[in-house]
C-alpha cells in the first residue's frame, strides 16, 4: 500500500523503480526519528492470475495471462532453487487484517483462543478437503507445460 497505493494500482502501475524507492524512504525517516517505535509491516507479492483477462491487470494479460502465470510458477522458483520449499497462496486482504488483530492483541495484552463447535459429528468432515489436497499436491508436482517444455512460448 505504501509504494503503490493499493493492490489494484500495484498491478497496473507505470512507476519507475526510482520513484518506488523514494516512497520507501518514508519508513527510514520514521525509524530514524523514532528508533524505539514498533513498526508492523507485510509484503504482498503482486498478483499474477492464472487466467487471461485484463480487467484488473495490464492489457497484455488479455492474451498472455495464463502463460505468464505458469512461467512464473515454474521459472522463478527453479531459478532460486526453492521449488520444494515455497507455497504461494491467496489471501492478500487477510494478511492485513491478521496484522491489525495482532497489533491490537499486543496493545491490549490479549491472547484470544478460538474454538470450533460443529453442529453435528457429520459436519466435522469436509468432503472437498481431501479432493483439494490431492489436487494441490498434483499441481505442485507438475513442473512442465502441456507441450513438455519448461518455459514460456508465444
Amino acid at each position: 500500500m505504501l509504494l503503490y497505493g493499493g493492490l489494484v494500482p500495484s498491478r497496473i502501475h507505470c512507476d519507475t523503480e526510482e520513484s518506488l524507492q523514494k516512497r520507501l524512504t518514508v519508513l527510514k525517516d520514521i525509524r530514524k526519528r523514532n528508533p524505539e517505535m514498533v513498526i508492523y509491516g507485510f509484503q504482498v507479492v503482486m498478483r499474477c492470475p492464472n487466467y487471461s483477462s485484463s480487467d484488473e491487470e495490464p492489457d497484455y494479460y488479455e492474451i498472455y495471462g495464463a502463460q505468464i502465470h505458469k512461467a512464473g510458477e515454474v521459472l522463478h522458483k527453479d531459478r532460486l532453487g526453492i521449488s520444494h520449499k515455497v507455497l504461494m497462496y491467496p489471501g492478500a486482504d487477510e494478511v492485513g487484517l491478521t496484522l491489525i488483530s495482532r497489533i491490537l492483541n499486543h496493545l491490549y495484552e490479549k491472547k484470544p483462543k478460538i474454538y470450533v463447535k460443529y453442529a453435528s459429528e457429520k459436519s466435522k468432515y469436509m468432503p472437498w478437503k481431501r479432493m483439494f489436497e490431492v489436487g494441490f499436491r498434483a499441481g505442485i508436482n507438475r513442473r512442465n507445460f502441456p507441450d513438455g517444455s519448461r518455459c514460456f512460448k508465444k
